[in-house]
């Protein structure tokens, strides 16, 4: 062992010697992230790391670093892995276990002296239902097998059995289960696209047999038209002889008491039709439906037979551009950051409601035809252009005098006029529409009241000092 360095602050990174010529790993990482908890060779050589370690790093590094590897395994049936160290500690020559459960959120390293004395770990808040302090003995978890470990029966050479034993024990089992579950999502999607394949053929097997009573439905019509001499208007029902069957038998047929007798015999040759026209597209659908039933049954059992992960991938983007399997999902766009503010400016009133002003005539428009609701209140100063005033309200609800007076007083300062007194025009939104052939932002109204303001400086001062926008507030004034 050459050197031992840790990535925090879950992975810890074994660097081993490597003699000329040799294409070995130079190093083994130890990931022990609660996610990506696994061991990987790493054939490439690390630069010096400048993490701030752990301690339990700084103990395997005085214990391992010229220490040779004797014996490697991995425990069947469980994510966990035991590495035996000869020559440990320098001077000492002591022989250390490094046991490393793999076990998720629990993953954790235990440093351990024969027989199995705890020296270290790397997590201690990480117990997994157990108390392994250092100076306790290690036991692993009682469903942990031990039987059958694949283990190497030969002397190691350490670096180069490393990359073998992970490729055998680690890496080929992890392609195994990633193409299991690639297997699965894809038999599961054909497998659903196979149930509504045939609740549909199901479906349109209902509907043809539904249509064999188009024949009873049009001679029915046919009886009804025979007998039609002998129903009076208004009749609910209707007793007429069977001329399809026998002649001495009465047929009874409903009727509906609105319609005459004609009418009744009209819309039943119609549901007749309905259920010919019916039966039709059908049999013309259960075809198709039976052809992509048979074809997803054939492509469930071809994907069964398939073992190696190359050709499932195969096997997946082959049924992807024959249809039978969706698209993966696209990235999520990222959202890109606004360019455009908003189109008014804000204001909070004396009783703590929002107030709109339109920053000019296109955002006038936007502000009163586009993101105004029917009941919000409009506001305009009286025979001048400037920002159109909105206040936003819930249905039947009246606005307070004082929001009333707030935005009057706005919508005159953010006029031509930049009036403290005058007359605004008040509506409610519902009550305006565009201009036609004017210019954005000019409208119609329709019944507006007219409210006389009288100058009140303090008023104007408050509200914009209390502006919700990061500008200056008295110097903007809308153009419209």
């Amino acid at each position: 062992m050459r050197d031992v360095a840790g990535v925090p602050d879950h992975d810890l990174v074994l660097f081993f010697e490597r003699q000329r010529g040799e294409d070995i790993p130079a190093a083994l990482l130890l990931s022990l992230h609660p996610r990506y908890a696994r061991i990987l060779p790493v054939a490439r050589r690390y630069r010096a790391l400048e993490f701030r370690e752990s301690s339990f790093v700084g103990v395997l590094r005085r214990a391992l670093v010229g220490a040779r590897l004797e014996h490697l395994e991995a425990r069947r049936g469980d994510r966990a892995v035991d590495l035996r160290f000869a020559g440990c500690c320098g001077p000492e020559a002591l022989v250390l276990d490094l046991h490393l459960e793999l076990y998720g959120a629990h993953a954790n390293a235990f440093l351990c002296s024969r027989p199995g004395t705890v020296r270290n770990l790397l997590h201690p808040d990480r117990r997994r239902g157990r108390a392994l302090p250092p100076g306790t003995r290690y036991e692993p978890e009682a469903s942990t097998a031990f039987d059958d470990p694949a283990a190497f029966d030969e002397p190691l050479s350490p670096a180069l059995d490393i990359f073998a034993w992970a490729r055998e024990a680690l890496e080929t089992p992890a392609e195994i289960e990633r193409t299991e579950l690639l297997r699965g999502r894809i038999a599961r999607e054909l497998g659903r696209r196979l149930q509504r394949a045939e609740r549909r053929l199901a479906g349109l097997e209902l509907q043809a047999r539904a249509a064999e009573r188009a024949g009873e439905l049009a001679q029915r019509a046919d009886l009804l038209k025979a007998g039609a001499h002998e129903i009076s208007r208004g009749a609910r029902e209707a007793f007429v002889t069977d001329w399809y069957g026998d002649p001495t038998q009465k047929v009874r047929i409903e009727l509906d008491p609105r319609l005459g007798p004609h009418e009744n015999a009209e819309q039943l040759y119609k549901k007749s039709r309905r259920l010919l026209d019916a039966r039709a597209v059908a049999e013309s659908e259960r075809a198709r439906g039976e052809r992509e039933r048979d074809a997803l049954r054939s492509a469930l059992a071809g994907l069964a037979l398939l073992e190696d992960p190359g050709d499932v991938l195969e096997r997946a983007e082959e049924l992807r551009r024959e249809g039978w399997l969706s698209a993966p999902p696209a990235p999520p766009r990222r959202r890109s950051e606004p360019t455009e503010s908003l189109p008014y400016r804000r204001f909070q009133s004396f009783d703590g409601r929002e107030i709109r002003v339109g920053r000019n005539a296109r955002a006038n428009d936007r502000l009163t035809f586009g993101l105004s609701r029917g009941n919000d209140l409009w506001l305009h100063a009286a025979n001048s252009s400037g920002s159109h005033v909105v206040v936003p309200l819930g249905r039947a609800e009246e606005v307070p005098m004082e929001t009333l007076h707030d935005a009057a007083c706005l919508a005159l300062h953010f006029s031509s006029s930049k009036a403290l007194g005058g007359e605004v025009h008040v509506a409610p939104v519902k009550h305006l529409r565009r201009l036609r052939g004017g210019s954005p932002g000019q409208v119609s109204m329709q019944s507006p009241r007219t409210l006389h303001l009288r100058a009140d400086p303090e008023r104007l001062k408050r509200l914009l000092r209390g502006a919700r926008d990061n500008e200056d507030e008295a110097a903007a004034v809308g153009d419209a």
